[in-house]
């Protein structure tokens, strides 16, 4: 796996991330996703992509 998280702006990063699976046959897969955080609220949101199928998540917090 690796993966790359940039903040271009003070409340906001973006993620990036590659996984292969050398052990056992999964396939490889694709992600991306962008954090964005005002005062102690956050949202982040997420996808992936492989061969087999696609994914997403949307996740609401608060920062502590």
């Amino acid at each position: 796996s690796v993966g790359l998280e940039l903040s271009p702006w003070e409340s906001i990063d973006l993620r990036f991330g590659y996984r292969q699976d050398m052990a056992s046959d999964l396939e490889d897969v694709l992600s991306a996703g962008v954090r964005y955080q005002i005062w102690r609220s956050v949202i982040e949101a997420s996808i992936s992509q492989s061969d087999d199928g696609n994914g997403g998540a949307i996740q609401f917090a608060w920062a502590f």
